[in-house]
């Protein structure tokens, strides 16, 4: 069996780096067939939860990871937070990962950085930010929903999306 993080960090590698949108990158990436429901779930849930993780990531973190680092943290978050698997299991499967993808290195990194994480050391920051982070919104939609909704803005943010997704792409002239 391979490692069950290898599939989603490389579909994540083509969301992140490469900027591919997620179906084809999902679609033009082979994957364990066993374990493809698990890993379309994991690469979902980072999607989804990426603000968060980010925040987890940077009050755990003096310097910001480099990408490879990151996105395997973000899947072991993912899966200790969410998922609520097992600390020593998502530990030493990250840093497995870590040691066949060249990096060594960081390994050790990751490894101390999984054992000291405690969720009730992340907080979310006030207001809007707070929001953004929670809701995985980007914060310009947010304060744009808050100029032309107002008080509303924030129920718009936590409805239920009923299968419906949204692409922001923020026009940067304004």
């Amino acid at each position: 069996m391979t490692n069950p993080f290898y599939d989603p960090y490389v579909v994540l590698t083509k969301v992140y780096s490469d900027g591919a949108h997620l179906k084809i990158a999902l679609a033009e990436t082979p994957l364990e067939e066993l374990h493809r429901a698990r890993t379309v779930k994991t690469v979902y849930g980072v999607l989804e939860h990426d603000g968060y993780l980010s925040l987890c990531i940077r009050t755990f973190c003096e310097k910001t990871p480099k990408s490879a680092v990151r996105i395997v943290l973000k899947i072991a978050l993912y899966h200790l937070i969410f998922l609520e698997k097992p600390r020593y299991m998502v530990t030493d499967t990250a840093v497995d990962l870590l040691k066949k993808l060249g990096k060594g290195g960081a390994a050790g990194f990751a490894n101390a950085f999984l054992r000291r994480f405690e969720i009730s050391a992340v907080h979310l920051p006030a207001g809007d930010e707070g929001l953004s982070v929670e809701s995985n919104f980007p914060l310009f939609a947010i304060k744009t929903l808050r100029e032309r909704y107002g008080s509303r803005a924030e129920d718009i943010v936590r409805a239920k999306s009923r299968g419906v997704s949204v692409r922001f792409v923020r026009n940067m002239e304004n």
